[in-house]
């Protein structure tokens, strides 16, 4: 079975909560996975930035479903923050030009602009978005529809791909805009909003490292997936480990998750595997030149960690940690 074919189970209802249970219900019986369920959503600080200062402090979701998967095979792990929609109506791409879909705007402004955080639940450290080394792939929207044939689909892209198609600024934190993909094909690439600023600061060498090896950029060739709307797609590029951003490099966040995953579920024989990768990765860490510690330093100290935690009501639809071994995937 498919995560497509979970998806078009005839017996489950095709809106957003329904379809969204079904996909981490999928994860959960298929692949070697831990899956940690929320009672409660899972919201964050932010302090909004230009041209939207005057929201001020703002209090957001911060994704439906957090995604890790890695491999100690390979060495390498990579994350996102998933933001789950739904779209009405079927889509047929080769009558509609853009395929759109409706945000809220100030979580949007949180995602694409990965902007520093206050966690509560303090599951996630303040840098967990703004980190400047991970690419933009650290956030994304998965979007269900129904495709021509009146198949469930469910696309993919990254939030900083995602736009308008005008200059209108939002009016309010809470509107609901229309916002469509870069593209309609499948798209593969290297997106860090970060980059000229890492640019200018960082030796060649420290560069080399990072975009020839942690950004996976190899002969000129970028596996990370950006953009698609075929949920087939979404999968395997899911598990062949080019969904999200690579940070098995940044150590106090690896080592951070792992112990939120140990807290929740340290019997899982998943969590005890990543642990045994944490570990092996804080040793390879350990070997990386001081100097890289030290211009790493620098570039987050110009994303001074957000603190205040006055938080509003955190009722509402829980927020779901997925933790997957691409290793032990069950055949």
């Amino acid at each position: 079975m498919s995560l497509k074919d979970a998806l078009n189970n005839p017996q489950i209802n095709r809106d957003e909560v329904s379809l969204f249970e079904e996909m981490v219900k999928y994860f959960r019986g298929n692949y070697s996975a831990a899956v940690i369920d929320q009672t409660h959503k899972h919201s964050v600080s932010f302090n909004a930035v230009k041209p939207y200062e005057n929201w001020g402090t703002v209090t957001k979701e911060i994704s439906d479903v957090f995604f890790i998967v890695f491999s100690e095979k390979r060495r390498i792990a990579r994350m996102t923050h998933l933001q789950a929609k739904f779209r009405k109506g079927q889509y047929n791409r080769t009558r509609i030009p853009q395929f759109k879909f409706h945000l809220d705007a100030g979580q949007y402004h949180l995602l694409s602009n990965r902007l520093s955080i206050s966690d509560p639940l303090e599951v996630y450290p303040w840098d967990i978005l703004s980190f400047p080394l991970y690419s933009d792939s650290v956030a994304s929207y998965g979007v269900f529809y129904s495709n021509a044939y009146n198949q469930i689909e469910m696309a993919y892209e990254i939030s900083s791909l995602l736009s308008s198609g005008s200059r209108k600024l939002f009016t309010k934190k809470d509107d609901k805009p229309l916002y469509q993909f870069a593209t309609l094909d499948s798209k593969y690439g290297y997106v860090n909003k970060n980059l000229s600023m890492l640019n200018q600061t960082l030796s060649n060498e420290f560069k080399d490292w990072m975009c020839y090896y942690y950004c996976v950029i190899r002969n000129g060739v970028c596996y990370e997936l950006l953009s698609t709307l075929d949920t087939n797609t979404f999968e395997h590029e899911l598990m062949k480990l080019h969904v999200g951003t690579r940070f098995e490099f940044n150590s106090n966040h690896l080592s951070h998750l792992c112990a939120f995953f140990e807290a929740q579920q340290k019997s899982n024989n998943v969590v005890g595997k990543f642990r045994l990768f944490t570990n092996a990765m804080l040793r390879n860490n350990d070997n990386f030149p001081d100097e890289w510690y030290e211009q790493m330093r620098y570039l987050n100290n110009n994303y001074p960690p957000f603190t205040e935690r006055t938080l509003g009501n955190q009722e509402g639809k829980e927020g779901v940690y997925v933790l997957i071994d691409a290793d032990g995937i069950n055949e």
